[in-house]
């Protein structure tokens, strides 16, 4: 088999193994566990940094191929690409790593259904604003009814989160 096309094969593969984590990812933030078990969620937590992992040693190998002058012009694009998806891939376990879930009990002070936001003032009297998804919004009361409310907050900013959960808390 000759070199591009082993390349290629561990390309698709990795982009397969990429595309399988953040399928399951998303599946988990709601709890589906119906299509992957918990365990093999917990094992695609890995795939990241098997991910960035693989591609950093191959980047640095062809950098000392290119530094030697071994290369051939095709290592050298190559190189780029390597290095493109490692700050890529880098970027995206940056955000997932400084994303947490928060749960509160609030109540909702508006739903804006244009946008797709809900307002909601949690018991020490704080408002978020949160993206919720068209049936979500549908559901909400902002008749001063508590509601149990999980979502995603980007540990780093103060920007609009988004709904996973909503649900009446028990008395």
């Amino acid at each position: 088999m000759e070199k591009q096309s082993k390349r290629i094969i561990v390309l698709l593969s990795g982009i397969c193994l990429w595309i399988f984590f953040i399928f399951q990812e998303e599946l988990s933030r709601y709890g589906l566990y119906t299509l992957t078990s918990y365990n093999v969620h917990e094992i695609a937590s890995f795939i990241p940094f098997l991910c960035v992992g693989t591609a950093i040693i191959w980047c640095g190998y062809l950098i000392v191929k290119v530094a030697k002058r071994q290369a051939e012009r095709y290592d050298l694009f190559f190189m780029v690409i390597l290095l493109l998806i490692i700050f890529l891939m880098g970027r995206y376990i940056y955000r997932w790593s400084h994303t947490g879930s928060v749960s509160v009990i609030a109540t909702v002070e508006s739903v804006d259904k244009m946008s797709g936001e809900i307002v909601i003032k949690n018991t020490e009297g704080q408002t978020t604003t949160l993206q919720s998804s068209e049936l979500i919004n549908g559901m909400l009361e902002t008749d001063g009814k508590k509601y149990l409310i999980t979502y995603d907050a980007n540990m780093n900013s103060a920007g609009t989160q988004r709904v996973h959960m909503i649900a009446l808390p028990e008395n």
